[in-house]
Parts: structure tokens; C-alpha cells; sequence
């Protein structure tokens, strides 16, 4: 998290928030004070809880809900499979990357079977293109440096067992986590978990593989 002191980022972000008095405002009025300082305080209030240096309680509520981590997976790419991955790789956490999107592919509709080697495209509203593949956890991650998209984000997961990429049926336009949107059990809040097929003959020819010590190495 951001702490004490002022990380230079941090304070970057709340002085921009801050815009300057006028010129005419030597002589400073009760009234001028609350016209053009009282709304950047409370903007700036909020940059300080983005930055970590106010408590957040609605993040920290997400965090609580994430529970702990296995202590059979060390943290790094192949943990948390499944869970909402920017509510700690987002702005409110310095010691993790911000991952622009994330998220777990599994095999098919029904069983939570994590694939590895799927190709995950992104193409964005400008046109961009990126690709990533999962690894044996299911998981995949997009850095920030790596593709920084320009909503609405169309997305498609294909191994080389399909033909054809299975392409998402509605572009992301803001969430940065997949599984905030893709989680069980399927129902009007949630499309259920992100599968590469939902044919038995298609999903049943996919390969599955054992994790490789490549798997769990940070790119």
C-alpha cells in the first residue's frame, strides 16, 4: 500500500486534483474559500484513499471477502485462481502490479477444470490487439506496460483443440477483473465461469497438463 511517506505517485495524483485560486483572489472571502477550495478538499480526500493513505472500506471489505491464501500455492501468477484479481492488483495496492485485465479460464460450463496454453485476444475500441495465454491454474494477467486498452474491450479464449476462437458475447467496458462478472453459480448477476468451449466433444479433446516450473514465474 501507499504509505508515509508521500509516495511521489500519490502526491502527483492529489496535486492534480488541485486546481489553483484565481487571480483575484488575494482578498479571500469565507465565500471564495468554499466555492473553490471545499470541493478539492473532498476530491482530494479521495485520492488519498485511492493512494492507500486514507482506509477504504469498501476495498477492504472486497479484500476480507478473498479470504487467505492457500499455503500449498505460493502467491505469485498461479494463485487465487477464480477470484476477482484486480481488487489487489489495482490502484489501492503498491506492492502488486496493476493488471489492466485478468482473469481464470476453465474448460468447459459445468466443471471448474483449469486449462493451460489458452490464448486469450483482447482487441480494444481503438483497434489494439494483445495476446496472452493461461497458465496451468487457468490464470492469465495483462500488465499494464504490456496493453493498456481503450474501452470497450472485445476478449476471445481459444486452444489449439478449437477450430475457431469462443468469443465473448458482450465487450468489458470498465472491469478490470473477470471473475467479478464471471463467477458461480451462473445466474442474472453473473454470466458463471469463463470455459473455452461448451461442447462435450470439443471440451472433452482439450489437453490438460501438469503445472512446469515455467507456470509460476512472474513475467
Amino acid at each position: 500500500m501507499c504509505a508515509f511517506p508521500l509516495s511521489l505517485s500519490c502526491f502527483a495524483i492529489v496535486l492534480r486534483m488541485w486546481p489553483p485560486l484565481p487571480a483575484r483572489s488575494m482578498l479571500v472571502t469565507s465565500r471564495l474559500v468554499t466555492v473553490f477550495w471545499i470541493p478539492p478538499i473532498m476530491v482530494a480526500i479521495g485520492g488519498l484513499s485511492t493512494c492507500g493513505l486514507l482506509p477504504d472500506p469498501l476495498h477492504d471489505a472486497e479484500v476480507a471477502v478473498l479470504g487467505p491464501e492457500d499455503p500449498a500455492v505460493p502467491q505469485g501468477p498461479l494463485h487465487r485462481p477464480g477470484q476477482p484479481c484486480a481488487v489487489c492488483h489495482g490502484p489501492y495496492d503498491d506492492d502488486a502490479p496493476s493488471f489492466p485485465m485478468a482473469g481464470t479460464v476453465y474448460r468447459d460450463p459445468v466443471e471448474k477444470i483449469p486449462v493451460a496454453d489458452v490464448v486469450v485476444a483482447f482487441v480494444d475500441s481503438a483497434g489494439k490487439t494483445f495476446t496472452t495465454t493461461t497458465n496451468c491454474a487457468g490464470n492469465f494477467y495483462v500488465k499494464a506496460n504490456e496493453f493498456s486498452p481503450k474501452p470497450p474491450t472485445w476478449v476471445s479464449v481459444q486452444t489449439t483443440a478449437m477450430p475457431f476462437p469462443f468469443k465473448m458475447e458482450s465487450p468489458i467496458h470498465r472491469e478490470a477483473s473477470c471473475a467479478k462478472c464471471h463467477f458461480d453459480p451462473e445466474g442474472p448477476s453473473s454470466a458463471g465461469h469463463i470455459f473455452v468451449a461448451d461442447d462435450p466433444t470439443t471440451f472433452a479433446s482439450i489437453a490438460l497438463r501438469a503445472c512446469l516450473p515455467a507456470d509460476g514465474v512472474v513475467r
